[in-house]
């Protein structure tokens, strides 16, 4: 059966909007390589810095590579944390990523995560040939070093009789730390169910290094390579664990408009048995309507290298179009 499915979130993030609350010195690192020192403080877009010679400054997220706060006052409030398995400077980290960042929290909370939904149909051919209905969402958080993202998503499919010819669950849960303006390092797990396609379960889980390639405002390329372990049950086949290696490339562009292309290709070889090696090819375009809401559409296609099951096909393909909402 030819279907995929774009992976994506359903998580509700209720954050206040409110003005930034300055209170210590810190450290703002431009990606062009400029350091502003002054006052610091989140908001719900960027950075604001009180610099002594410049003023007030406000920066967006995708101009900042790094900010360093007041590491001593950070890790006083961590310590009064009820986690006393961490170090100090653990806790203050911690903080930072549950903060998003905020140096204090404001009263009226640290809107620092971007949460998006998408609800799409879908045209699939291949296995099966019929309509299908997407849902889903993504949240991602930064917290300097620390990003953090959750997705997770469901496609539901009927065949000409009524039948359910696919029902798809998938998700992942990523936390990238940046090593530099340019390298990073990850871990992330991946969950896929989809009976139809002979897959009962599948839990990947993946760690490896990654580098920003093209690093602009507009624009972001970057390429990771890692590895893992990949734990299967298919159809009438008992579960393995398997080794498995990870290559990844992922791009994007914005323009004034704020119209966005991605395109996200993934390959997981099994390293026990290549047969069952997949790659994914994620093509997204978003076309901006009014305040928080946009057309959207995909293609993705999801290729295993021999399926377990002769009788399913080595190539998904799927096409949706539908409408997302940022939060």
């Amino acid at each position: 059966m030819f279907h995929a499915l774009r992976t994506a979130a359903a998580v509700l993030v209720l954050a206040a909007v409110c003005a930034p609350a300055f209170a210590d010195t810190g450290e703002v690192v431009l990606k062009n390589g400029d350091v502003l020192k002054g006052d610091v403080a989140s908001t719900s877009t960027g950075y604001v810095v009180r610099h002594a010679t410049l003023g007030r400054l406000e920066l967006s997220r995708d101009a900042v590579s790094a900010v360093r706060w007041d590491k001593d006052r950070i890790a006083t409030e961590a310590a009064t944390s009820d986690s006393l398995l961490l170090g100090r400077e653990e806790r203050a980290e911690t903080l930072a990523l549950l903060t998003g960042g905020c140096d204090p929290v404001p009263a009226c909370g640290c809107p620092s995560w971007k949460v998006d939904f998408t609800g799409a149909f879908s045209i699939s051919q291949g296995n099966s040939e019929s309509m299908s209905f997407v849902l889903g969402g993504k949240a991602i958080r930064k917290a300097d070093p620390w990003t953090l993202t959750l997705e997770a998503g469901f496609l539901y499919q009927t065949d000409a009789d009524g039948d359910t010819s696919a029902e798809r669950w998938a998700g992942r849960v990523r936390v990238d730390r940046a090593l530099s303006g340019r390298t990073y390092v990850f871990g992330q797990a991946i969950f896929d169910r989809d009976e139809p396609a002979d897959i009962e379960y599948r839990v990947t889980g993946l760690a490896g290094i990654g580098r920003f390639l093209i690093q602009r405002d507009n624009e972001e390329l970057k390429a990771e390579l890692g590895g893992g372990l990949v734990y299967e049950k298919r159809v009438g086949v008992d579960a393995t664990t398997d080794p498995a290696g990870y290559v990844g490339v992922h791009y994007w562009r914005a323009w004034a408009n704020k119209q966005r292309f991605a395109a996200d290709f993934e390959f997981i070889p099994n390293l026990n048995d290549f047969d069952l090696s997949v790659a994914r090819l994620i093509l997204a375009y978003e076309l901006p309507l009014s305040g928080k809401l946009r057309f959207v559409t995909g293609l993705r296609f999801d290729y295993v290298v021999e399926p377990a099951d002769p009788t399913i096909e080595n190539l998904d393909v799927l096409f949706t179009l539908g409408f997302g909402l940022s939060l």
